[in-house]
């Protein structure tokens, strides 16, 4: 991961292993800048290792997964924010390119990233909606059945019975 500072307000980061701009001096690792950058790190690898099994199928679609996961999130700006409840400079994404390829653990990470903030953005209403109501976290789990009778146990999930 690499920086260069474009503008006073943006700081700009590529991520990518083969990297075009390692030759210019200017450059700075964003997991020195930022504990983000291992974050970064972490799901960029996972990234680089999916891309691989996508190129090896012999499928043109997959290879086109492949080439856009080598290129998703290969150049990210950030903005310096000021945190007005902790007085100090925060870096937050402002730009960058991703791939949404399914299976892409950038563009996952992301996603779920996404719905976490929508979930926090909607609780306090709920809340307020709904005073008297308890929260019930459920998981509910079926025994494996044979490939044979699996239409019937998916019927008696869905049934009202």
């Amino acid at each position: 991961m690499f920086a260069q500072a474009s503008d006073s307000d943006f700081i700009a980061f590529n991520i990518s292993f083969q990297n075009k701009f390692q030759q210019n001096q200017n450059l700075q690792s964003l997991s020195k800048v930022s504990p983000i950058g291992k974050i970064w790190d972490k799901h960029r690898t996972n990234t680089d290792k999916v891309l691989h099994y996508y190129a090896k199928a012999d499928e043109h679609y997959f290879q086109q997964y492949a080439w856009r996961m080598k290129i998703c999130s290969e150049l990210l700006k950030f903005q310096l924010v000021l945190q007005e409840s902790e007085g100090i400079l925060k870096l937050k994404l402002s730009d960058a390119q991703f791939c949404r390829v399914r299976h892409c653990p950038v563009c996952q990470w992301r996603r779920s990233l996404m719905w976490k903030a929508r979930a926090y953005k909607i609780l306090p209403q709920v809340v307020t909606d709904y005073p008297k109501y308890r929260w019930l976290f459920v998981t509910l789990t079926v025994k494996n059945c044979q490939i044979e009778e699996l239409r019937e146990n998916l019927d008696l999930i869905l049934s009202d019975n």
